[in-house]
């Protein structure tokens, strides 16, 4: 996904990629694609960018990240491998590694509607 826009205006900041990073995928403070239950998410990327670019991140607001996973509206997710996002399950996933609410559901490699908590 060359470019990628919330599904509402966001408030959005500038980070340097550690590296490539495609648009849609979530993105952590280091400026990696995020991994599975990485603590440090921070939005989601707005375009591809190559190391050592400049990237637009997307936070706080209803973002549509990619699932990894099938997820259902008002499952609370997490980051998952790829800088997608999948179910975060309570008692085992830090509670660091939430993202948001699922507003909507979808398969795996499907855009999920996510009220995003950063």
């Amino acid at each position: 996904m060359a470019q990628y826009l919330p599904r509402y205006s966001a408030p959005s900041f500038g980070l340097v990629a550690a590296a490539a990073i495609t648009g849609g995928q979530l993105v952590n403070a280091t400026g990696n694609p995020a991994t599975a239950g990485d603590t440090a998410v921070v939005g989601v990327a707005g375009h591809d960018v190559v190391i050592g670019g400049q990237v637009t991140v997307f936070h706080n607001s209803v973002q549509r990240p990619v699932a990894a996973a099938t997820i259902t509206a008002g499952q609370i997710v997490k980051a998952a491998v790829n800088g997608q996002v999948t179910p975060y399950t309570s008692g085992t996933d830090s509670a660091d590694s939430r993202v948001g609410v699922a507003l909507t559901g979808g398969a795996a490699g499907a855009q999920v509607d996510v009220l995003f908590e950063r």
